[in-house]
């Protein structure tokens, strides 16, 4: 039991150093000179419009823990991280990156630069945009999330069977989705559509494959038009 409770507190402890490291409080080394066994990660973070205080999420895939530090002036810095598998990612409002992988070893002073881009759910008012899959009479919705609220409000998809599994936003705040669902009355199969948050109306673009399964999609630097 007190071994137990030992590992409590020294995860807690541990979690609290993270967020030291960030505020610049103490430096890698001293980190890990304080703490035998552990590592350091530090690097920047790029972006194509001015940010602040991004978010720097560490997740430990061996032990189920996650990390989180803050960006200061386009850098960050964590430390007494335990060693294994690591996946790494950034985010701040209406941006994010993709998600980086590496292994820290005991005593590392690791590197990792990473990018913001603008993200794909996300639109211009920082409004977060997902779907919902039509299940039995329930029809297929695409939600959008007021952050600013926490108001959500949902748009029922005119489909049967609708399965938007992903949601990208082009630079008119226009909702895309690749949709895996199927219409039963032959009517808008597998498709793309799109959704115009002002006329709150949806264009579908059948593909020329009923069954077509494409569910991810992603759009371009140049736009949609």
């Amino acid at each position: 039991m007190r071994t137990g409770m030992d590992a409590r507190r020294l995860a807690a402890v541990v979690l609290v150093l993270a967020a030291v490291g960030a505020s610049g409080v103490l430096e890698p080394g001293e980190a890990a000179a304080r703490i035998p066994g552990t590592a350091t990660l530090s690097g920047t973070v790029a972006a194509d419009a001015p940010f602040t205080a991004a978010r720097v999420y560490i997740r430990n895939v061996d032990r189920r823990m996650l990390y989180m530090v803050y960006t200061q002036a386009g850098r960050y810095r964590a430390v007494a991280l335990f060693p294994g598998n690591y996946e790494v990612s950034v985010r701040a409002p209406g941006r994010a990156s993709d998600m980086q992988r590496l292994v820290l070893n005991a005593g590392d002073s690791a590197s990792l630069d990473l990018s913001l881009r603008a993200a794909g759910n996300v639109d211009s008012q920082n409004n977060v945009w997902f779907g919902i899959y039509a299940a039995g009479p329930r029809p297929g919705k695409l939600v959008k999330l007021d952050q600013s609220t926490g108001r959500m409000t949902e748009h029922v998809i005119p489909q049967q069977d609708a399965a938007p599994y992903d949601v990208a936003i082009d630079a008119g705040d226009n909702i895309w989705a690749a949709d895996v669902g199927q219409g039963n009355d032959g009517d808008h199969g597998a498709s793309i559509w799109k959704f115009d948050p002002g006329s709150e109306t949806f264009t579908f673009y059948p593909k020329p494959q009923q069954g077509a399964d494409s569910p991810k999609i992603q759009v371009t630097r140049q736009g949609t038009d």
